[in-house]
């Protein structure tokens, strides 16, 4: 009776160990993780369905076939050492490039464990879009280790959040960086549901999305999403979340797969680049639509942008003046004033209001104000200048007509003030009534005079009006 209860207990351990082992089959070969073994001399013994999805190649195309020349792998070290390694250590990790069957190139976060019978079991991440988390993982792969059984190798190692799930959403295993990393202990979420861990705790709409992703994969879809969630401390974070289903042999979903990789601060990242490229829309729009010239140019003088104010002023659009040395505006003898414009700059000088002379496409001169500054790169240093540039020849050439004009009225205003001092010493009269009566004849004379000699000047000064109004103002006050 004694012997047929050892029997029995052997028989119930070699079918609990048969188990196991076809459920870790099952995990192998259809994990969405690229995976395969390969003999030391390069062989490849098996290829699951990630390697396939992966790679394009079916496993009756792999197997059997040298891996190294079947994805033309660029190994960073010598194959003959990764071997010895491997013989050495037993375990490799690193970053392979692969060629996939349709020609593209992947970079693949390898790990590596040599097995007793010198299989080697390969296991690898696509990341060639997530390359900013190398080194991350690569830290998190160093700090994990091997195991020794193909499915621990294969999960604790992994440089993503994970964990395993029943079909109806109870987590039965998480590796340790899905709590470490966010100040969890396993206690607080194994043998729970999903939805309920404290990942979601700070959102109903989390948690529904959760329930949503297990109901999916437990009904044989992928379910990926981009997810907030909170670690201990309280703060939200953000991870790109996906949820698997693992199906046995029979193709029935056993237990399904959630995976996750935080983008929080890839999220921020892609906000500032927003924020920063929506500010230089707004400045970009701002010296497009200027009336005045907004130009910059490199130390040399080259033109580098030319704004619609500077084709409107200077006569050449865009295409003819980019990439043209700035003197094309300048005339020859004024050629001195570009070599000193740029050696103050190259100081880190600003110019302010800068009168001077330009020369338009067709030859016309213009009176321009410059206003130049020094354009710095990220690093602080000086590599060009921005240059704006008003054109006021119209408003020079008013100025010069209002200054006639007032020269020209001042000096009518003395004879004007002479004549009347003049009629007032020969104004002659018996009586102070009738002097009074003499003096307003003769200066009533000299108004009609002054008055016809004010509206000739009021009607050229009209003909410059628009260009500044105050002249005519200075000639209707007097």
């Amino acid at each position: 009776m004694a012997q047929r209860e050892v029997e029995l207990e052997r028989e119930l351990a070699e079918t609990e160990a048969s188990e196991r082992a076809e459920r870790l089959a099952n995990l192998l070969t259809l994990s969405y993780e690229p995976m395969f073994a390969w003999r030391l001399d390069g062989l490849i013994e098996f290829w699951n369905a990630g390697a396939e999805r992966l790679y394009g190649f079916a496993p009756n195309e792999a197997v059997g076939r040298s891996s190294h020349m079947l994805l033309q792998t660029e190994f960073p070290i010598e194959l003959t050492e990764l071997r010895s390694k491997l013989l050495n250590d037993r375990y490799w990790s690193g970053e392979l490039r692969h060629i996939c069957k349709d020609g593209r190139e992947v970079t693949v976060d390898s790990r590596m464990q040599l097995l007793r019978d010198n299989t080697v079991l390969e296991v690898n991440r696509d990341v060639t879009q997530l390359k900013a988390l190398n080194i991350q993982q690569a830290a998190l792969l160093r700090e994990l280790g091997a195991t020794t059984a193909k499915f621990e190798a294969l999960f604790t190692q992994s440089g993503i959040f994970a964990g395993i799930m029943d079909v109806q959403g109870y987590v039965r295993k998480v590796n340790n960086l899905a709590v470490d990393a966010c100040g969890y202990t396993k206690e607080q979420v194994l043998n729970r549901l999903f939805w309920d861990t404290p990942w979601w705790r700070g959102s109903e709409e989390m948690k529904a999305r959760i329930r949503f992703a297990t109901d999916q994969a437990a009904a044989g879809a992928v379910f990926r999403e981009e997810l907030r969630y909170w670690v201990a401390d309280g703060s939200e974070r953000v991870v790109d979340f996906a949820m698997v289903p693992i199906r046995d042999q029979s193709g029935t979903v056993a237990f399904l797969h959630p995976t996750g990789i935080d983008i929080t601060e890839r999220k921020r990242v892609e906000a500032a680049l927003r924020e920063s490229e929506q500010r230089l829309r707004w400045l970009a729009s701002i010296v497009e639509s200027s009336d005045d010239a907004i130009v910059s140019k490199n130390l040399d003088g080259i033109i580098t942008s030319w704004n619609r104010g500077a084709e409107r002023i200077f006569g050449y659009t865009a295409e003819e003046a980019i990439g043209r040395p700035i003197t094309i505006v300048i005339p020859q003898d004024r050629q001195d004033e570009e070599r000193a414009i740029l050696t103050r700059i190259r100081r880190g000088e600003r110019i302010d209001h800068f009168e001077t002379v330009r020369q338009r496409k067709h030859g016309s001169l213009i009176v321009v104000s410059l206003t130049v500054s020094p354009v710095k790169n990220a690093e602080g240093k000086i590599v060009g200048a921005s240059k704006s540039a008003r054109d006021i020849t119209e408003q020079k050439r008013a100025q010069e007509q209002i200054a006639t004009l007032a020269r020209e009225a001042e000096h009518r205003s003395k004879n004007l003030l002479a004549t009347v001092q003049a009629t007032v010493n020969l104004s002659q009269s018996d009586t102070p009534q009738g002097l009074k009566q003499a003096i307003e004849g003769r200066i009533l004379a000299l108004a009609n005079v002054s008055l016809a000699v004010c509206r000739d000047a009021l009607d050229r000064c009209r003909a410059v009006e628009h260009r500044d109004t105050g002249a005519c103002a200075l000639f209707r006050e007097g």
